[in-house]
């Protein structure tokens, strides 16, 4: 979860901070494409950036609030989401991964998230948040 993403940022001093050291980063998620799924991740992007918790809330499949709220909960922190290359489309699934940053109480922290969505009935929803492994 990002509470563990974040707790070991904040406690590994150099960990994930970036190096951009006027603090300039895209701030706007970038157009992911036309399908109703890339749709879905810019939305997810622009409601982290927008702060927007019970937004993202809103976006999440059934029965999977438990797997994303450490996230939604820290929408607040988001100040970039970038997505680091095209959507993975399947039958019922796509998966994309978006670098972000996070600022809280004056620390920088920067990681790739992975978004997993999910087609349910013909309608795209938010399945999954997770840290990328590296």
């Amino acid at each position: 979860m990002v509470v563990a993403f974040l707790v070991t940022a904040f406690a590994a001093p150099g960990f994930l901070l970036g190096d951009d050291e006027n603090g300039a980063a895209a701030d706007r998620a970038p157009d992911a494409g036309d399908s109703p799924a890339a749709n879905l991740v810019d939305e997810i992007g622009r409601r982290f950036l927008a702060h927007d918790e019970n937004g993202l809330n809103q976006l999440a499949c059934s029965g999977a609030e438990v797997a994303i709220e450490g996230y939604t909960r820290e929408a607040e922190m988001y100040q970039a989401f970038t997505l680091n290359g095209p959507i993975q489309e399947t039958a019922g699934t796509a998966t994309a991964t978006a670098h972000v940053v996070l600022e809280a109480e004056g620390r920088r922290v920067e990681g790739d998230l992975v978004i997993s969505l999910a087609d349910e009935n013909g309608s795209w929803c938010l399945k999954d948040l997770e840290e990328a492994r590296k």
